[in-house]
């Protein structure tokens, strides 16, 4: 077993935020010990079997598991219901880094695996997305971390304007603007792949998962799904003696509650405000008597933006949904104050469990019949045009020319218009306050990508599914930030790799049907919950009345853009950013638009008082303006 010291580093780089958990990944050479030098002194640090720094950070007891079997090293970090003696079994048969595509393929949970064999090492994080893992040169080796803001400390890397520019995109950015960190020089790892680094310091990614090919049927794919959603929730409990998840009026809220009392811990269920006056919620709640229940009352519900000029946790990227920042801290103090520490969410439930309509394009090239069929019902149920069904059989543009075709229509406003599957995606545009150096630099990325581009499957709707399951991912691993900050650590068990492989291995035409919501998690469920309670379909929630913001509020987003590092930046008009916020936007993408800008807003803020950089000089020299 090799042994473990503590470095003495100097003090130039602070921990990324206090109390966070983070980690880097050092290679097996004496060229690391610069890089080394520049990890805080609280850190933990197990070495290679050379004596030198390999695993460096700080995380929690529950989330870490060392296995170390000869020259070889194999690290969990994260959530992993395996015990010491399996993990140390695994790694007894490495012989070389892709040795660890078996365990990477076998191990159930959601966790980042870290490799060390014979001085070449292995990082990854997960296949959804959930957990990332990033890489850079630092003094002219590749380090690995877990978080994209260590390595800008490490490195002294500023903030790419480009990519914070993409960010300002409506709905979303695409594929792969997204998957960007927005640090110059510092690089992501896509989930289905691994960073391999060498024992000179030299990295390379290398791809090693592929989706399992849709050929089950309904019933064996949900005999599946529930085994692997069984596993997922009971091996949290098991490690858990408090939990807590949501009760809402969605199938999938309450296949995790129920999944989680079976086990018999203590399990405390989270009504929201409106919730607790829902039929359909009472109705699943009867058949958990003994669980504890703690709901929000509407009066206690936080307006849009409350706190939107108070400092946060400034993470590696903006958080998604800031206006809703107040009620997600004050929700998590109040589990943490309840004594439940991990919180089970559904996140992710409607991304894994039934495609988005694009699956149609596919379906029109091998069952036309059926594909016409359900194209039919979509255009009745959400309006589309004829024009755009017509284009599910005739748009065929490859994904590179269809990224440049959306990228001319940038500057084209916002307009919901109708869902049809046309293209690679759903129409990404910037708002109305974007500058047209934004615009073009958002369309500079895209031509950079566009010639070389693949995307995530050959298929449309293969694209569109595994994409939908990595953005959700980014999104929850933002919010899991925000509530580790109050002490309560947040869990997906949809997002756990295993449980996204069971739902992706069933044909898309029957885990997706109209008029037959999550059908895939209804059969996966019978038996777990009462009949009752899957026969009903649970309405939504009952409509809350959203706070008005009083003009404390209003003046509190104005400041925003009387000072606005966005537009310091030339990527917003502060006097067209300000019209909206004092107007308050009407529709969904509008609302949007305005959340996605000042969550980058806010983000900027908070990186100037983590001292990080000021956000004067947050800008790459190559892209500085006059």
């Amino acid at each position: 077993m090799c042994a473990t010291r503590d470095v003495r580093p100097d003090r130039r780089l602070p921990a990324a935020q206090p109390g966070a958990a983070w980690f880097v990944v050092l290679p097996d050479t004496e060229r690391a010990t610069a890089a080394a030098a520049g990890i805080p002194p609280s850190a933990t640090r197990i070495d290679h079997c050379s004596g030198r720094p390999w695993l460096v950070g700080r995380w929690s007891d529950g989330e870490f598991l060392l296995a170390e079997v000869g020259t070889t090293r194999l690290a969990v970090v994260g959530h992993c219901p395996v015990g010491a003696a399996a993990l140390a079994q695994w790694a007894s048969r490495i012989r070389d880094v892709a040795d660890v595509d078996a365990v990477a393929a076998s191990l159930p949970g959601s966790f980042h695996l870290i490799a060390s064999v014979d001085g070449r090492s292995r990082v990854q994080g997960s296949v959804s997305g959930l957990r990332r893992v990033f890489h850079a040169l630092v003094d002219g080796v590749t380090v690995a971390a877990d978080r994209g803001d260590v390595l800008a400390r490490m490195t002294g890397a500023v903030v790419a304007r480009s990519r914070l520019a993409a960010r300002l995109l409506v709905p979303n950015a695409p594929y792969p603007l997204a998957d960007d960190t927005l640090w110059q020089g510092v690089f992501a790892v896509a989930g289905d792949s691994y960073l391999s680094v060498s024992d000179t310091g030299a990295g390379r990614v290398v791809r090693w998962w592929e989706p399992p090919e849709p050929n089950l049927g309904l019933k064996p794919g949900a005999s599946a799904l529930r085994l692997a959603l069984e596993t997922a929730v009971w091996g949290r409990a098991y490690t858990e003696p408090a939990l807590s998840c949501d009760l809402a009026g969605g199938i999938e809220s309450v296949a995790i509650c129920y999944l989680a009392a079976g086990n018999g811990r203590q399990l405390t269920v989270l009504i929201a405000a409106g919730d607790g006056r829902s039929p359909g919620v009472e109705l699943a709640a009867r058949g958990l008597p003994h669980v504890r229940r703690l709901a929000v009352s509407p009066w206690e519900v936080w307006p849009p933006y409350a706190d939107v000029a108070v400092p946060g946790p400034a993470g590696d990227e903006p958080l998604t949904g800031i206006e809703n920042r107040a009620n997600v801290l004050a929700t998590a103090h109040r589990l943490a104050a309840a004594g439940c520490r991990v919180h089970l969410a559904d996140s992710g439930a409607s991304e894994v469990l039934q495609d988005g309509s694009a699956y149609l394009c596919d379906l029109a090239l091998t069952r036309p019949f059926l594909a016409l069929s359900r194209a039919r019902g979509y255009r009745e149920a959400q309006r589309w045009s004829r024009r755009s069904v017509a284009q599910i059989w005739t748009d065929r543009r490859d994904y590179g020319s269809w990224l440049v075709g959306m990228g001319r229509a940038l500057t084209a406003g916002l307009s919901a218009g109708d869902t049809a599957p046309t293209g690679w995606g759903s129409p990404f545009r910037l708002p109305a306050w974007a500058t047209a150096d934004a615009a073009d630099a958002v369309r500079e990325l895209i031509a950079d990508v566009a010639a070389d581009v693949r995307p995530l499957a050959r298929t449309r709707g293969r694209h569109d599914a595994l994409w939908a399951v990595r953005q959700v991912a980014y999104r929850m691993r933002g919010l899991a930030g925000l509530v580790a900050s109050a002490g309560v650590a947040i869990a997906a068990p949809f997002l756990d790799d295993r449980v996204v492989e069971a739902c992706l291995a069933v044909r898309p035409h029957e885990r997706t049907r109209p008029g037959r919501d999550r059908a895939l998690l209804v059969e996966a469920v019978r038996g777990v919950v009462p009949q009752a309670t899957v026969r009903r379909p649970l309405e939504p929630a009952l409509a809350v009345p959203e706070p008005a913001a009083p003009d404390r509020l209003r003046a509190d987003l104005l400041a925003l853009c009387e000072d606005s590092a966005l537009a310091r930046l030339g990527l917003v008009d502060s006097g067209r950013l300000r019209s909206a916020c004092d107007r308050m936007p009407e529709s969904d993408l509008e609302r949007v638009a305005l959340s996605r800008t000042l969550g980058c807003e806010r983000w900027l803020r908070d990186l100037a008082e983590a001292d990080l950089d000021s956000v004067a000089d947050a800008i790459e020299p190559s892209e500085a303006k006059e």
